[in-house]
């Protein structure tokens, strides 16, 4: 069906999967590469057919990337014919989080990533990640992040009652997602304590979350660190506090 809309946005799609592989090897220029050629197919989509809100998506995602990314990336957007502007892609993957008939998952997705660990507005997280964990309360991941939205909005109360479930949940997952996500709600556990003032309670979970992290992506273990310089911090370690802080930088992924 080589004239159906929505299929050639599935195959844009696809095709613009490899740039999620080399996004996480923090190979810039290949994202660009990957992600371009996908967007190409997903370009013409959108501009024939205005009507399919989910093509804005992938348009969102390069606009917003380029935004924040360095100078020579911006040059290249634009010889694209592309804007590299953060607010644009924002603008963009909130409609297809509001208004897409299959993109809205991934959009919200991304969106509570962002909003988090990015441009930390924690309250524009906790309407997309209460969305996911409403829609898919067994998601480990979209647990995480409506768990993170609560906690970073002081709505303890809240993130205890998560954090319980959660708990219960993990024993259900697999040996792999156990490895992956545990140090996840451990990092979780460890912002909660830090928002309730117990900073040595903070700083003995942050410690293992650290130390047993395993996760491809490591944006978590970015503010991890973060947390774990803040934590020396308030015990008054500010020597050590400044090296959780280099350490943080030294992952340069942008969060």
């Amino acid at each position: 069906y080589p004239y159906n809309p929505t299929y050639k946005l599935y195959k844009g799609s696809a095709i613009g999967l490899k740039a999620r592989v080399t996004l996480g090897r923090k190979q810039w220029f290949k994202t660009l590469s990957n992600a371009y050629k996908g967007f190409v197919i997903i370009d013409d989509v959108a501009e024939n057919n205005p009507d399919i809100v989910d093509a804005l998506l992938p348009i969102g995602i390069i606009e917003y990337y380029a935004g924040i990314s360095n100078s020579i990336l911006k040059y290249a957007i634009k010889i694209y014919g592309l804007t590299a502007s953060k607010e644009l892609g924002l603008q963009k993957m909130n409609l297809a989080a509001d208004e897409g008939s299959w993109s809205w998952i991934e959009a919200k997705s991304i969106l509570s990533n962002i909003y988090l660990w990015v441009e930390d507005e924690p309250i524009l997280a906790l309407n997309h990640s209460k969305d996911l964990a409403n829609h898919f309360p067994n998601n480990f991941y979209f647990n995480l992040l409506y768990l993170e939205s609560n906690i970073r909005t002081n709505n303890l109360s809240i993130s205890s009652t998560i954090i319980e479930d959660m708990d219960f949940k993990l024993s259900k997952l697999s040996d792999m997602q156990r490895t992956w996500y545990q140090p996840y709600l451990i990092y979780e556990k460890a912002l909660y304590s830090f928002y309730k003032k117990d900073f040595k309670s903070s700083l003995s979970l942050v410690n293992e979350a650290i130390n047993n992290y395993a996760a491809e992506l490591d944006i978590v273990l970015a503010n991890a660190f973060l947390l774990q310089g803040k934590c020396y911090d308030k015990i008054g370690k500010r020597k050590k506090a400044k090296e959780s802080y280099q350490m943080c930088i030294d992952l340069k992924n942008l969060s």
